[in-house]
């Protein structure tokens, strides 16, 4: 996070004060089908680069065990609970009511504290560490616990302030997909040029 930003922070609070935070359901791997009609399910894979996907579901039979505590909202943060590295993001519009596996955990963080900041300072060289301290850390793999996430102190700007970073934040984020749309573009161009000079 840029020193500009940071020097807006003017108090910090453990992130039980201002945030809900839940762990996953705990169901094993193989009673998961290929996403299809059933509750998607979000497992510590279904983020990539920030984003999440789901690939998973859980069948119809299983479903009515998906209790709200497991569900998780448009805005809601994920984390890792049990992976390699830290994983962050937000859940996208389309998976609000997605449930969440045992591999994860959900933060809801309205409204006192926006889900962009919050994911900001957890992405951040500074929340990174904050977080690798807080974990059990294995031989393999880095586990995050609800009990330890609560006690994570977090910065907390005035409203004002975090009306200020998700704007930008926003523009950064647009300025980013607008830049890997071209740089696509550019690549498909070039690749069809060298396709029609060796035919």
């Amino acid at each position: 996070m840029p020193r500009a930003v940071l020097a807006l922070i003017v108090s910090r609070r453990q992130l039980a004060e201002i945030a809900k935070i839940f762990s996953g359901m705990p169901v094993k791997s193989d009673l998961l089908v290929v996403i299809g009609r059933g509750i998607p399910v979000l497992t510590v894979g279904s983020i990539e680069g920030g984003g999440v996907e789901a690939s998973l579901s859980l069948p119809a039979e299983l479903s009515v065990q998906a209790t709200p505590r497991y569900q998780v909202l448009a805005g809601d943060l994920l984390l890792s609970a049990r992976s390699t590295s830290l994983k962050v993001a937000i859940v996208p519009p389309e998976l609000d009511g997605a449930v969440i596996a045992s591999t994860l955990l959900g933060v809801r963080s309205r409204p006192r504290l926006a889900p962009a900041v919050l994911a900001a300072y957890l992405l951040s060289s500074e929340g990174q560490a904050a977080l690798e301290a807080t974990c059990q850390s294995g031989s393999v793999q880095m586990n995050l616990t609800a009990s330890a996430l609560a006690k994570l102190e977090v910065p907390v700007p005035s409203p004002a302030e975090q009306e200020e970073l998700v704007e930008l934040l926003a523009a950064s984020d647009a300025a980013y997909h607008t830049a890997l749309a071209v740089a696509e573009s550019r690549r498909q161009v070039v690749a069809q040029l060298v396709s029609n000079k060796l035919r």
